[in-house]
């Protein structure tokens, strides 16, 4: 199921317990303290298509190599709230979906373009402050 070809997303959680009614969700990051909300947003979603008496989850990044008292990113989202949210990320999903049907990806300069993009062809390749 997985890996199906008819997949609308994947979504790999660390850790989730639950008691019926409320879920944690943790992700482990040894990386960046970077804290992108959408991948919350969407370890939520999965436990409440996959545990329907789930009202509640509490998502967290667990950053590892952070100092205790800056160790943890939690985003609360109640089962109620979800399909606003997904109105908000839906057109950000849509405009992925059309670059991919047509195969145009703008570049987009980062960080990662000096030494992690293999796109050589980019005006950005091997630009920037990293």
């Amino acid at each position: 199921m997985y890996k199906s070809p008819n997949v609308f997303w994947r979504c790999k959680i660390d850790v989730v317990k639950h008691d019926g009614r409320v879920a944690v969700v943790w992700d482990w990051k040894t990386g960046k303290h970077k804290v992108e909300e959408d991948q919350l947003f969407l370890s939520a979603q999965a436990v409440f298509a996959h545990m329907p008496t789930v009202q509640l989850v509490a998502a967290s990044f667990i950053w590892l190599n952070e100092p205790p008292e800056s160790a943890v990113t939690t985003m609360m989202y109640h089962r109620k709230d979800m399909a606003p949210l997904w109105a908000e990320m839906m057109p950000r999903i849509n405009k992925m979906r059309a670059a991919y049907e047509k195969e145009e990806f703008p570049p987009t300069p980062s960080g990662l373009c000096v030494r992690y993009c293999g796109v050589t062809s980019c005006i950005y390749h091997g630009k920037g402050s990293r």
